[in-house]
């Protein structure tokens, strides 16, 4: 070796090293989307805030690779807590859509890409189910869905993630949102019908047919969903249920769409 110049093997040694760090940090980023799989429907809150914890810790070193785990992490929590009727419900809503907003912010550049578009739909979701709180419409976050909705059904109309953000919004807020709780369930339907609908998916369709007085359908759908996963909190209240009043908060912030709206 002379002055700073590498001799070829060390040279070898450098880069047979980087790709091995390089590795070690992919298979870690792949085991932790192992676990959040695990834990996406399992509605156990403290195990996914344990996780939402490992993973921010993890984040400050490796950056953007556990940036979306982290806010589909954040997003996980708030759907925990609103089948949960958690106090700190809408709390949780404003801090994945945070997350979501720098997330975006960071790589717009990639309109076109199915990060980008995956990331859109579910902070469209989020904002969605944040439309309504204190009994009443909330326009900061029915602009945002009006605005995002639009660039999801530009980008890809047939998209299952699509799908659902039109159904969520016609069945949260469907007098803001030019829907109903009748297209809610129709938007949803074919996807339903095509047997490629998420956990997710099901519930919003069984909830809609819930609002539309079909219990015996909604309840039928929700004992579908147990079989496969006996944990599903939003199926557990479902069959207990005969109706539900959709998208309302009450006045602390803590969401209950399965009690009725004061008069």
């Amino acid at each position: 070796m002379k002055g700073n110049i590498l001799n070829p093997k060390s040279k070898i040694f450098i880069c047979l090293f980087s790709v091995f760090i390089c590795a070690i940090k992919n298979s870690s980023v792949q085991w932790f989307e192992e676990q959040f799989k695990a834990l996406e429907n399992s509605y156990n809150l403290k195990a996914m805030e344990k996780f939402l914890t490992e993973v921010q810790t993890l984040k400050k070193s490796n950056g953007d690779q556990f940036h979306f785990l982290e806010c589909r992490a954040l997003e996980r929590i708030f759907i925990f807590k609103i089948v949960l009727g958690d106090e700190n419900t809408a709390k949780a809503g404003k801090q994945a859509l945070a997350c979501y907003n720098v997330y975006l912010e960071r790589i717009e550049k990639s309109l076109q890409s199915r990060i980008f578009f995956n990331a859109l739909a579910h902070h469209c979701l989020i904002a969605t189910w944040l439309t309504t709180q204190g009994w009443s419409y909330c326009p900061k976050y029915g602009l945002v869905v009006s605005r995002e909705s639009a660039l999801l059904e530009k980008l890809n109309p047939h998209h299952p993630l699509a799908i659902r953000a039109s159904a969520l919004r016609y069945l949260i807020a469907p007098s803001y949102f030019g829907g109903s709780f009748q297209k809610a369930a129709q938007t949803l339907k074919p996807l339903i019908s095509s047997k490629n609908a998420t956990e997710d998916d099901l519930i919003i369709y069984s909830l809609a047919l819930l609002a539309l007085g079909k219990q015996k359908p909604a309840q039928q759908i929700a004992q579908s969903i147990l079989k496969q996963n006996p944990k599903n909190l939003f199926a557990q209240k479902i069959l207990k249920n005969n109706s539900i009043t959709i998208g309302l908060w009450s006045t602390t912030g803590k969401h209950n769409i399965f009690k009725k709206a004061p008069k």
